[in-house]
């Protein structure tokens, strides 16, 4: 049996919040809209827009690997494309706390909670596009940052995770990717989304 690579043991340590996540994301555009895909971007931009801030402050981050990831910027031309409502405004006001990080295996862990998603959301592009083809004519830079390349840019991830266990040990990857996905889990709840916990319990944010 071959070892296993940090990205399964990362898909392993944080698997009990997977599926709560995707629901308050992906859940609520099932049935989708212009206001509820705004509302989709809104949440996203405001854990996305920090997170990059505080990688790119990172000593010796490969900037390369970050501006083929790059988000936020695309996100906000496609909210400004959509137009916001004053509810939006109010969303888009705040933002989650995160950072700084110690170093690249810190920032690579962490990053984990928004890099599993690329392949949910290459899956929602293609429904989108399907279902609500006018509003992503309008605003689809977000969208299409992983279009036919989400499997590739998730494979050079966890070659960069590899290396930087070997340097920083898997455990410090680890332990900041289950940071980061419970900072997820906060940001959405703070941003009205219902979470449901572990416990099956669920929590919202009025």
């Amino acid at each position: 049996m071959g070892k296993q690579t940090t990205l399964a043991r990362l898909t392993m340590e944080t698997a009990f919040s997977h599926a709560a996540i995707d629901e308050a994301l992906l859940g609520p555009l099932e049935f989708p809209t212009a206001s509820g895909f705004r509302r989709f971007l809104c949440m996203i931009y405001g854990f996305q827009a920090p997170l990059e801030a505080a990688l790119v402050m990172t000593p010796e981050i490969d900037f390369a690997f970050l501006e083929e990831r790059s988000k936020a910027g695309r996100i906000a031309n496609d909210l400004m494309s959509l137009g916001l409502t004053r509810r939006e405004f109010q969303l888009l006001a705040r933002r989650s706390q995160i950072g700084p990080f110690a170093n690249v295996a810190d920032a690579l862990g962490f990053m984990y909670a928004t890099e599993r998603l690329a392949i949910p959301i290459e899956e929602l592009r293609v429904r989108l596009e399907s279902e609500v083809p006018i509003v992503l004519s309008l605003a689809s830079q977000f969208m299409t940052t992983y279009r036919h390349v989400a499997e590739m840019r998730w494979f050079r991830y966890g070659v960069l995770l590899d290396r930087a266990a070997k340097k920083h040990g898997i455990d410090t990857i680890v332990a900041s990717a289950r940071a980061g996905v419970e900072a997820l889990q906060r940001w959405l709840v703070e941003s009205g989304a219902t979470v449901e916990t572990t416990t099956t319990a669920t929590a919202q944010v009025a």
